[in-house]
């Protein structure tokens, strides 16, 4: 049985919540991701330029970029 088995079987998940790819079943909005989400919606549909998105690590950065081209 390989780590990611063991992994599900022991937390009693369905599925491997840690992927290369954003699913957003897993995805949690906070105060700080929600007022990002905000600021790139106007900036990309005031057409302001060149916008700028930096965060540490797992802060939300691709999620919020997905979004909003998505939308």
């Amino acid at each position: 049985m390989d780590n990611d088995h063991r992994y599900l079987n022991h937390y009693g998940l369905i599925v491997n919540p840690f992927q290369d790819i954003i699913d957003r079943r897993f995805i949690w909005l906070g105060e700080k991701q929600l007022e990002t989400l905000a600021h790139l919606k106007v900036g990309i549909e005031g057409n302001k330029g060149v916008l700028l998105l930096v965060g540490e690590e797992g802060s939300g950065k691709a999620y919020c970029w997905s979004a909003c081209s998505e939308s």
